[in-house]
């Protein structure tokens, strides 16, 4: 999907971060805007900055969790424009913590959010995108760690794992079903982009009412988590190279470099490990 003057973009978690650069990014394409995200307030605000530079913008608050969130942002889109062309399930949350001392809470919260939210998206917009018959294309929001293993992130990794995995299903059934030429699929797995997610992450989780289980691991993997955002890339350099992506209906999409090392060092092991390949 090249040509994207005049078409619609819903995008989740489009207050701040990489949900807002995408949002300015499609504006900019001469996308009209279906934005959703938990604060309302933050919602306003990005929406009133994107008006100001000529953008046409929607918004309804809500939480990803909630399947008639998603299923409200699609009636939305198409009361408001007649339907949408380009779907962006970005919401998400940090979560550390270790596999035998992580708090079952944050386990719980991160896959709620990092992947239910996405899969709720997708099976309510999806097919009335199909149904529709107009070119269109789904990006989910991973992370390197949906591709990668880091000690001390499961809750998060393991849920972006997932949210890989679902992407990769979505666009070999959409091949099956036979939509695959109208309707592409790609996976964003950035690195450390420069977003308070860290501090969002941690205020939401800690501000939830449960008390968390003592993990020393979840909070140093936090504090350094922290730092690394903080010296990441931009999130509207990170946008661009979505654009390019979508462009080139490329699957998978990455945005920094040194990801390449640890990428391969992951697959040649599986590869070490799986059974010879049949030859001939």
């Amino acid at each position: 999907m090249r040509d994207l003057d005049g078409r619609v973009a819903l995008i989740t978690g489009a207050a701040r971060g990489i949900g807002f650069a995408l949002a300015r990014r499609a504006a900019g394409r001469g996308m009209k805007l279906v934005l959703g995200d938990l604060d309302a307030a933050a919602l306003d605000a990005a929406a009133a900055t994107l008006r100001g530079d000529g953008a046409e913008v929607v918004t309804r608050a809500g939480d990803v969790r909630d399947p008639a969130t998603h299923a409200a942002l699609d009636a939305l889109a198409l009361e408001a424009f007649g339907g949408l062309h380009l779907l962006v399930q970005n919401a998400g949350i940090g979560a550390a913590g270790s596999v035998l001392g992580g708090d079952m809470a944050d386990w719980h919260a991160s896959m709620d959010i990092n992947f239910y939210g996405v899969l709720h998206g997708l099976r309510a917009s999806v097919p009335g995108m199909i149904a529709r018959g107009a070119p269109g294309h789904v990006l989910t929001v991973a992370s390197l760690a949906g591709v990668t293993v880091n000690a001390g992130m499961g809750p998060y990794t393991v849920a972006k794992h997932g949210v890989v995995t679902l992407t990769e299903t979505l666009r070999a059934e959409l091949k099956l079903a036979g939509h695959a030429e109208r309707i592409g699929a790609s996976v964003f797995c950035p690195a450390w982009i420069k977003t308070a997610i860290a501090t969002a992450s941690r205020d939401r989780l800690d501000g939830d009412g449960i008390e968390r289980a003592v993990d020393p691991m979840r909070d140093a993997v936090s504090r350094f988590v922290e730092a690394a955002v903080s010296d990441g890339l931009d999130p509207d350099a990170a946008a661009a190279t979505v654009f390019e992506a979508i462009a080139e209906r490329r699957l998978y999409i990455f945005t920094h470099a040194e990801s390449g090392p640890a990428i391969h060092k992951r697959a040649a092991r599986m590869i070490a490990d799986a059974p010879p390949a049949e030859q001939g």
